[in-house]
């Protein structure tokens, strides 16, 4: 799914992604808040990752982010070594295998949680004419 991201290892380029939950990540010690997006999209609108946690960084934690909103930035991609999942069952697989992040965002924009719309008939009775037109 990362090959996109793969073929632009550092390079810049601009992202837009769902919220979907927080988390924490603990490293030598250290914790640091972390944020999930979902269907993670680059300045095409071409699908680079079904999911993506990255650091809660100021810049993110100024918009108030909950699950649903809407995110735009840029970022750098770059690759990471992370732990593979199958290692230990084969005696052949690697302990870790290259992947592939967005870091460094900046220019942050929220484009805000998806609102569900009201339909006229409640709008009507709210009018106060008991939903008759």
């Amino acid at each position: 799914m990362r090959s996109e991201l793969r073929d632009r290892v550092g390079r810049r380029g601009q992202f837009s992604g769902t919220v979907s939950r927080f988390g924490v990540r603990t490293y030598k010690g250290l914790t640091a808040a972390t944020i999930l997006f979902e269907n993670v999209r680059d300045e095409r609108g071409t699908l680079v990752s079904d999911h993506l946690w990255m650091r809660l960084s100021e810049g993110f934690a100024a918009h108030n982010p909950a699950p649903g909103d809407e995110f735009y930035f840029n970022a750098r991609i770059k690759r990471y070594w992370k732990r593979n999942p199958v290692a230990g069952y084969y005696d052949d697989e690697p302990a870790r295998i290259m992947d592939f992040k967005l870091s460094n965002p900046s220019g942050i924009r929220k484009l805000g949680a998806q609102v569900a719309q009201s339909l006229p008939l409640f709008d009507q009775a709210a009018a106060g004419n008991g939903g008759r037109a």
